[in-house]
């Protein structure tokens, strides 16, 4: 039975229709999930997250290579679903809760479909975690937003935040009938490395917090704007010359860290 087939039955067994609200496009391409399983490199010792499981097509995929499958699922009747098909399998730790507020166990290695409504939700946590790599299918807009780099369109907040605790690349662009149902956009099969955390990774994000509303406005007036807007106080007479006139999607994370030590806000 193909994993489409499969998707409809499991769905239809337990009267359930795919959820919108809940982001359900559940992967039914089998090449795209043995190649998110290739890619992390599986082996009988690793520990594995999985964030939003489903009905368990790619959890049972991870179940047959990794030592240890931690599935972290928000809804109710998928949890119910998964109990079913693997709660005998002592390899699963599910958990039932919303992934941005659990508590995580230890794991070594995050394979999972993003549900695009908490992709941004999801890089700030698992960039806040240790593991060793990631990967993971987002939204393609979003992981252009990503990889983005200083001075074009895609440059965000997120760009400037991931680049500075995490490198990666999309490795493949999946179409839409890669799911069930097919969203209306295009994914990314994304490749994730977290950096050595740097000791202003607070600092760091909370300058990002404060600048990036104004996106287009020069540093100086940027942080006025963000520190009035906090109700903080910010000494910018010592930022740089070279980065206080640059507008703020014009700079880099290096630029940012930099003056980030020098207010040390």
């Amino acid at each position: 039975m193909s994993f489409l087939s499969e998707t409809r039955e499991i769905l239809r067994r337990y009267g359930l229709k795919p959820e919108k609200k809940m982001g359900q496009n559940f992967l039914v391409n089998e090449r795209i999930i043995e190649m998110e399983a290739r890619e992390a490199q599986l082996n009988s010792r690793d520990a594995v997250l999985e964030v939003g499981p489903g009905i368990g097509t790619l959890t049972q995929e991870l179940l047959k290579k990794a030592g240890r499958v931690v599935a972290v699922e928000k809804s109710g009747a998928m949890v119910d679903i998964l109990r079913d098909r693997f709660g005998d399998d002592e390899k699963l730790h599910l958990i039932h809760g919303d992934f941005t507020k659990v508590e995580l166990p230890h794991f070594d290695k995050v394979i999972s479909n993003i549900p695009y409504s908490i992709s941004s939700s999801f890089i700030f946590k698992i960039l806040s975690l240790d593991f060793e790599k990631a990967v993971v299918i987002l939204q393609y807009e979003f992981a252009r937003r990503l990889f983005a780099k200083p001075g074009t369109g895609d440059y965000s907040r997120i760009s400037a935040a991931f680049s500075f605790l995490a490198n990666g690349k999309i490795i493949s662009k999946v179409s839409p009938s890669a799911f069930y149902p097919p969203p209306r956009v295009y994914s990314a099969v994304v490749e994730i490395y977290p950096k050595e955390k740097p000791l202003n990774k607070d600092n760091y994000l909370r300058i990002l917090n404060l600048i990036f509303p104004y996106r287009r406005k020069r540093l100086k007036k940027a942080l006025k704007l963000g520190a009035e807007r906090e109700g903080i106080e910010i000494n910018i007479d010592n930022i740089p010359d070279a980065s206080a006139e640059k507008r703020v999607f014009q700079l880099t994370p290096e630029e940012i860290a930099e003056f980030t030590e020098m207010l040390g806000v």
